[in-house]
Order: C-alpha cells, then sequence, then structure tokens
C-alpha cells in the first residue's frame, strides 16, 4: 500500500505540472539561493562578493525523491566612477531525483548601468554545460513483467543507447532597479530568458529537446525608517513549455541595527505550494530556512511531501573596501 501511495505521488506531480517534459529546478529562496537561475541580471543589483550554499530536499519521505545542492559564486570585478559596473559569477548545481543524477555548471557575465541619479539597467549572459546520467539498474520496463511478476532478466524494448547525456546550455537575463539609500521605496523587475540553444538531453538517438523557460520577477522596498521594519512584496513567474508558476509573496525584515536583521518571508505559489522562510542576517553572514507545505491534492495521498531548504550565504562588501558610495542591494 505504502508502494502504490508513493506511485500516486509521482503520477500526480506529473499530471499537476500539465507536462512531461524536462522542467528547471524550482527554488523557494531563489533570490537566496541560486540568483544566477533566477535572473543573471540580478549580479548587478549588488556590490558584494558573496559565496552561497543551497540544499533543498523535496518530497524526501517518497523513495529516491528530489535532493540538490547548489553553489554560486558572484564578484564585482570592476567599478566605474559613471555608475558601470561589471561582474561575474559562477553556479555549480546537483540534482539528484529518482534513478537520474544532473550536474550543471555556469558562467555569468553581468554590465550595470546607471542611467539616472537613481534608475540602474543590468545586462548579464550565463552559460555553461551540463550532464543528465541515468541508473538504468534501477528501471523497470511493462515488458519485464509476465503474468503479474516482474523478473529483471527478462529482455525489454526499451530504446536507451546511453546511460549520460551532456550538453552546452545558454542564457540572459535584464533587470531595471531604482536603489537610493536615503528613498522611502526602491524597486526593480526583470525578465529572463534560459536554454535559448534548447539543449538536447535525450538518452536515445532521437531528440530530446529542453524547453526555453521565460522568467518575470518584480518587487518592492517599502522602507520602515523608525519602526526598524521594512517590507518587500514581490511576485516571480515562470513559463517553460507552456507549464506556468506564479509565486506571490513578501519579506519583511526586522532591523535590530546597522548589521543584523532577521527577515521573515511568505509566498503562495500556483498549482503548487504555500512557502514560509525564516532568515538572519548579520554582518557578512546569512542562514535561512524554508518549508513548502504542498498543496491539498498532493497532501491527501501521502503525508510528509513536503520541502526543506537552507541557504548558507557569506558576503563582503566590495564597493565599501574601496570607498565607493553605493547604495546597498534591495534584497
Amino acid at each position: 500500500m505504502k508502494n502504490l501511495r508513493y506511485t500516486i505521488v509521482l503520477l500526480l506531480a506529473s499530471l499537476i505540472s500539465c507536462n512531461l517534459n524536462a522542467q528547471d529546478l524550482k527554488y523557494t529562496q531563489s533570490f537566496y539561493s541560486n540568483p544566477l537561475k533566477t535572473n543573471p541580471a540580478f549580479l548587478g543589483m549588488n556590490s558584494d562578493f558573496k559565496a552561497i550554499l543551497n540544499y533543498r530536499q523535496q518530497w524526501g519521505v517518497v523513495q529516491n525523491g528530489f535532493n540538490t545542492a547548489t553553489m554560486t559564486l558572484a564578484y564585482p570585478i570592476y567599478f566605474g566612477g559613471d555608475g558601470q559596473k561589471i561582474d561575474i559569477g559562477f553556479s555549480a548545481i546537483n540534482d539528484k531525483y529518482g534513478a537520474f543524477n544532473q550536474m550543471n555548471f555556469d558562467l555569468s557575465v553581468g554590465y550595470n548601468l546607471k542611467i539616472s541619479e537613481s534608475d540602474h539597467i543590468s545586462l548579464a549572459l550565463i552559460g555553461g554545460y551540463g550532464q543528465l546520467s541515468l541508473d538504468q539498474a534501477s528501471l523497470t520496463f511493462d515488458d519485464q513483467y509476465v503474468l503479474g511478476t516482474y523478473n529483471a532478466s527478462n529482455a525489454t524494448s526499451a530504446n536507451i543507447t546511453r546511460n549520460k547525456s551532456g550538453y552546452a546550455d545558454v542564457g540572459c537575463g535584464i533587470m531595471w532597479y531604482m536603489n537610493e539609500s536615503n528613498a522611502k521605496l526602491n524597486a526593480y523587475a526583470g525578465v529572463s530568458v534560459y536554454h535559448m540553444n534548447r539543449p538536447n538531453q535525450t538518452f536515445t538517438d532521437g531528440q530530446g529537446n529542453l524547453p526555453m523557460t521565460f522568467g518575470f520577477q518584480s518587487g518592492v522596498k517599502i522602507k520602515g525608517g523608525d519602526s526598524k521594519l521594512d517590507f518587500i512584496p514581490n511576485v516571480r513567474y515562470v513559463n517553460q513549455a507552456n507549464n506556468q508558476n506564479l509565486a506571490l509573496g513578501s519579506y519583511f525584515d526586522y532591523h535590530f541595527g546597522e548589521s543584523s536583521k532577521l527577515r521573515l518571508g511568505v509566498w503562495y505559489r500556483t498549482s503548487d505550494a504555500i512557502a514560509l522562510m525564516l532568515g538572519f542576517d548579520h554582518k557578512s553572514f546569512v542562514l535561512a530556512y524554508s518549508y513548502d507545505v504542498m498543496n491539498a491534492t498532493m497532501s491527501n495521498y501521502v503525508m510528509g511531501v513536503n520541502s526543506h531548504e537552507i541557504t548558507l550565504t557569506y558576503k563582503l562588501n566590495m564597493a565599501a573596501r574601496k570607498n565607493l558610495n553605493i547604495s546597498p542591494s534591495i534584497l
């Protein structure tokens, strides 16, 4: 009965997504955990060197559920006197799910241009290499069942010609943001495109192209002034092969002083989950934990299919080290 319920959960996940094509990873803490995979143009929005480690476990109660580890580096390599800035970034991802294991390595380059006293445009390219691996020994096929009994030695007609698929991957992003240190309200809005070359991920001699992913990100930071409380409503939208995901929510920052703050976050993701986040930011370190409560359709079949995500970030303000007067990041 337990195995049957696990099977139902996986089938429901496919039906809810409305598409059986390969799809991108989804992070609850996307701005925290892997900004380069949310929009590479996020590079331009802050002047920090950042080293980010993230781990996400999704549907851990299901055998061979989703386990994702990510490392991200971001570094501003050039500051111009007229507000120009050049950044580089690196992202490495190891994603395990069922019989699959996926590795991705990406480099990103971003250019930031100041177009007015408070307005900026950030442009970025991202590209890299991915490898998708398949453990064929853990797979079973219909024609290996005879009279209802499975036998691994039975021949199968499945046409799997290799167990690894390597591919190049290319994307880009653009971001407008308004950022002033003394302003009560700052804002940002951007769009991103991934898999522009539609890489082939098939394990056969045919075509299994990864669909392009289109994203939109926007938010507003409302500073609380003497109340020490900032309000940061935001929205994230992703469309991949007509599989749409919309996340609406907000951060709430409570400042203990100039270098410490407590961050709470809550989002509603359509057809997916309600996500909650708790984070603490102290000087050069940020620690954040989030918990996703899956929708009722999924939870009705198997308890414990919720997701956990934890992020640890080390940051160093490079503009301050160069005695440059640059406003801190909106996020």
